[in-house]
């Protein structure tokens, strides 16, 4: 009898060994997603850290690229003024330039004069360049 009943649960315990063996692998790749998933998370943490980075520099450069702008609109303000005060039609001797210094005007000799109406009047000969007194 004690052979008859160990033929019989035979089966079943070759089956139950399978499915250890079978639990053993699922218990392992779980693990493993588990490292793979950990493993995304950490690399999402970089790029996110990265793209952080990214936004801070672009706002950075944004900054930059105002400021220069705004230095570019002052010196072409102060190069306009400059122009405006040297092709004026009576520009004086002496003008207030950069950082406040006196700035001399040096014109070509006058060409000789002739009688002109307001209407063809030409504007003054352009100054040829400026000195800066110190």
């Amino acid at each position: 009898m004690g052979t008859t009943l160990q033929c019989q649960y035979m089966p079943m315990l070759s089956y139950n060994a399978a499915m250890l063996s079978y639990n053993a692998a699922m218990l392992s790749y779980n693990a493993s997603m588990l490292s793979y998933n950990a493993a995304m998370l950490s690399y999402n943490a970089a790029m996110l850290s990265y793209n952080a980075a990214m936004l801070s520099y672009n706002a950075a450069m944004l900054s930059y690229n105002a400021s220069m702008l705004s230095y570019n609109a002052s010196m072409l303000r102060n190069v306009l003024n400059f122009a405006y005060l040297i092709n004026s039609r009576s520009p004086p001797q002496q003008l207030c330039g950069v950082y406040g210094k006196k700035i001399k005007l040096f014109s070509p000799p006058a060409s000789p004069a002739s009688p002109a109406s307001p209407a063809t009047e030409s504007l003054p000969s352009p100054v040829i360049f400026g000195l800066v007194e110190y």
